[in-house]
C-alpha cells in the first residue's frame, strides 16, 4: 500500500508480490522513512512482479528517505522498473543494496527504473546477478549508485569506502546484512 510514516528494523522473507503499477516488496508508494529494512527471498522462487514502477523495496518513492536497507529478490517489470525502486520522484536513497535478477526490458534500471529528481549516496547493486545495464533506466549511470560484481560486493571494501556504519551492518560469508537480523 502507501506509507507516509516510518518503517524501521524489519525483515521480509519469502514474499510473492504481484500487481499492476507501483508494486514494491515492502511498500507500493512511499513518502516516509524506511530504515534498516531487508527483503530477501532465499529460495529465489519468489518475485516482485508488475507492469510498471516495480521495485524490490518500493514501487514509487515520492519523498522521504530510504536508508540502510537491502532487497535481495528478483524483479519483473514491463516498464520503468528497477531492482531497488521503480520510480523516484524527489526522495533520497542512501547506503542501500540490491542483489537479484531484473527483467532486462528497455527503460528498466539495475537500481532504479525512473528518476525525476532523487538524491543518492553510497548505494550498490550487483551487476554480476542482475546483468549489465544502467543504474537508472532513464538516466544511465549516476553518482551515488555503483554497479559492481558479486565477488567485490561480498567483501567489506566497497561499503567501508562509502561510510556504511559497522554498528548497523555486518558481514557474514556473503553480502552484508543488518546487525538486528
Amino acid at each position: 500500500g502507501y506509507s507516509h510514516g516510518t518503517i524501521n528494523q524489519i525483515k521480509v522473507t519469502e514474499a510473492f508480490v504481484f500487481g499492476n503499477a507501483m508494486v514494491g516488496g515492502v511498500v507500493g508508494m512511499n513518502s516516509g522513512t524506511i530504515s534498516e529494512v531487508g527483503i530477501e527471498n532465499p529460495s529465489n522462487y519468489w518475485r516482485i512482479n508488475g507492469t510498471s514502477f516495480v521495485g524490490g523495496m518500493v514501487g514509487q518513492h515520492d519523498t522521504g528517505i530510504i536508508k540502510n536497507s537491502y532487497a535481495k529478490v528478483s524483479v519483473e517489470g514491463n516498464q520503468a522498473s528497477g531492482g531497488f525502486v521503480g520510480i523516484v520522484n524527489t526522495g533520497i536513497i542512501e547506503k542501500s543494496l540490491y542483489v537479484g535478477e531484473i527483467s532486462r526490458i528497455q527503460g528498466n534500471g539495475g537500481f532504479v527504473g525512473v528518476d525525476v529528481a532523487g538524491l543518492y549516496n553510497g548505494n550498490f547493486w550487483d551487476r554480476g546477478v542482475a546483468g549489465n545495464g544502467p543504474d537508472i533506466g532513464n538516466k544511465g549511470d549516476v553518482i551515488g549508485i555503483k554497479a559492481l560484481g558479486s565477488q567485490i560486493l561480498q567483501t567489506a571494501t566497497p561499503y567501508l569506502a562509502e561510510g556504511w556504519s559497522q554498528s548497523i551492518w555486518t558481514k557474514g560469508g556473503s553480502y552484508p546484512f543488518l546487525i538486528g537480523e
